[in-house]
């Protein structure tokens, strides 16, 4: 969904699950940096005063997620998922299970 721009189904899913609350509030935060506007949404205002934005934190939440998919034995076709985090770009291969 972040990828998608799709930013209050972020938030949902990620308040719901209670993970990665920080890491689409860091995404957020990035988009809205790189058009020079500033946080309008009352849900991210919200929860943006009570979560630290630590991109190492965050990085390391995002590995540990992609190594739990790599562990998980393969159930299915498989697609590219490519996530863009800090300057760099990488492409992962993750199990869509049907």
């Amino acid at each position: 969904n972040i990828q998608l721009y799709n930013w209050d189904r972020a938030l949902e899913l990620a308040v719901k699950h209670k993970t990665h609350v920080d890491t689409v509030l860091g995404h957020r935060q990035k988009f809205l940096a790189r058009f020079d506007k500033p946080e309008t949404n009352k849900r991210y205002l919200q929860y943006k005063e009570g979560v630290e934005i630590d991109w190492t934190n965050i990085t390391s939440k995002i590995e540990m997620e992609y190594q739990k998919e790599r562990e998980r034995p393969s159930g299915g076709g498989s697609a590219t998922n490519t996530t863009t985090t800090g300057l760099s770009t990488t492409s992962r291969s993750i199990s869509i299970k049907p």
